[in-house]
């Protein structure tokens, strides 16, 4: 409903943002856990050309950028938009990981300042300790990589913790939650490090 001036009331905001996020959970889930990327993309690609900048659309493009297109314009783009969300201080966790995965592909190294963004946004994530640990160890400091697993591990969920689908799609893409436990227990001692 509109008033006389044909500004939407606020239910009327309300009740199209709800759906709007129904059609971001639509599409995360898509992508994870039914792999229907090109559908995906169609719904990704109509919320940020009604709201450009709308931050849980730009994650979801970035990561399709990342594991569906893979080619220079789409991770371009991506990087822009997030480095936007950074400036902005919005999902910072996430948009921090994500930049950094971009500039890996392209130049090999991890951005030690973007993961410890990301771990500093977001504690209680695995995903970012995961790879701020593989950081360390790249740069020879397997004590800090050690500690990074450590946490990590400490913060995947229990089975019977791991929420709705959306959540749980959430976590698969990007906080890494619901990641295998014995795989990173694994990795923490290749490192050689004593607990």
């Amino acid at each position: 409903m509109t008033d006389p001036f044909g500004h939407a009331d606020p239910a009327t905001l309300a009740v199209a943002a709800r759906l709007d996020e129904g059609v971001l959970d639509l599409a995360q889930l898509w992508i994870e856990p039914m792999h229907r990327e090109d559908d995906a993309v169609e719904l990704v690609e109509a919320a940020l050309r009604v709201e450009p900048g709308r931050p849980r659309a730009v994650l979801l493009s970035a990561y399709l950028a990342l594991h569906y297109w893979m080619d220079d314009d789409h991770l371009d783009a991506a990087a822009a938009a997030l480095r936007d969300l950074l400036a902005r201080g919005v999902e910072t966790g996430a948009a921090a990981m994500l930049l950094d995965e971009i500039n890996r592909g392209r130049d090999g190294g991890y951005d030690l300042d973007l993961l410890r963004r990301s771990v500093a946004a977001e504690p209680g994530w695995s995903l970012n300790h995961v790879r701020l640990s593989r950081a360390y160890a790249a740069r020879g400091d397997r004590a800090a990589a050690a500690a990074e697993l450590d946490t990590a591990i400490a913060n995947i969920l229990d089975p019977d913790e791991r929420g709705d689908p959306v959540a749980h799609s959430f976590d698969a893409l990007f906080t890494g939650r619901v990641n295998r436990r014995d795989r990173l227990v694994t990795e923490r001692a290749e490192l050689g490090v004593p607990s």
